[in-house]
């Protein structure tokens, strides 16, 4: 990847990191930021706690990414830019949710403009890469078929779930509250990861590119899932429900162990990948 367009994804990364922090600091530390919304009746009372949740995930990994993002400025690697992209997907996702569920605080520009930003990070991260850098990695078949079935896992657990409480929803002809997860989900990250998968199941450069930020998209999300499951029962706005935080936790940590490997092979060059599609 050239420097100039590492240092253009930097820069997004560093915008991105610090509207988040302040952003999530404010949610976290501010009760009105949310209730003066939920008093509004725009939403409930579970996604104001729900709110909190991800914004206490959104703390520390913007401050995650603005290293990273400095460290891009200071020395440009690969590798880094991957795990930027990553974080970039979790930005996307998290804000995402703010701005197509319309939690409209006094803070809701700054979320349009952090979603607007991660979006372009992905863009122009991985349209920057060059052929002969990741057509030079190769991972085992072990490995492949290892991620392969993680993503599918995710795929053939959470969409039918999700088609049937959308379904259920439309007999009502009125949407539930957490509706931007069945829209991000559905239309963009489901069809992503299933790429992603086949790609790098392939065996095809281009697919270990996406893998890597697959995983790590993976990894920030279904952390910050697994700890508002266990924050709402913290917060007494609900019984703990056991299924939904070991399934999230156990994402999390296959996602973590697979990305760990990940990292491990990108590092060798021991084989060319068999396709650049």
């Amino acid at each position: 990847m050239k420097k100039e367009k590492m240092q253009q994804v930097a820069y997004m990364g560093i915008a991105i990191s610090v509207m988040s922090f302040f952003s999530a600091a404010a949610g976290v530390f501010n009760e009105n930021i949310y209730n003066e919304v939920y008093l509004s009746g725009t939403i409930t009372k579970r996604l104001v706690v729900g709110s909190v949740a991800q914004d206490c995930i959104t703390l520390p990994l913007s401050v995650i990414l603005l290293i990273l993002s400095i460290r891009i400025l200071n020395a440009q690697s690969e590798n880094l830019m991957i795990a930027l992209m990553g974080m970039a997907g979790y930005f996307f996702y998290g804000y995402g949710l703010y701005v197509i569920q319309g939690q409209y605080t006094s803070l809701y520009m700054i979320y349009m403009i952090i979603f607007a930003l991660s979006i372009y990070t992905l863009i122009f991260g991985l349209t920057g890469f060059n052929n002969k850098w990741y057509g030079e990695k190769c991972f085992p078949k072990a490995f492949r078929t290892s991620v392969a079935a993680f993503i599918l896992l995710i795929i053939i657990v959470l969409g039918p779930l999700w088609v049937f409480m959308m379904l259920s929803d439309m007999a009502t002809r009125f949407p539930g509250e957490t509706y931007g997860v069945f829209i991000l989900d559905l239309c963009i990250v489901f069809p992503a990861l299933a790429v992603s998968m086949a790609r790098f199941y392939k065996n095809s450069a281009y697919g270990t590119l996406l893998a890597g930020v697959a995983l790590l998209k993976a990894l920030t999300v279904c952390g910050s899932v697994a700890f508002a499951e266990w924050y709402v029962s913290y917060a007494n706005f609900r019984a703990f429900d056991g299924f939904m935080f070991g399934f999230f936790s156990f994402l999390t940590l296959a996602s973590l162990l697979l990305l760990v490997k990940y990292f491990c092979y990108i590092g060798e060059n021991g084989c060319k990948t068999e396709s650049f599609i």
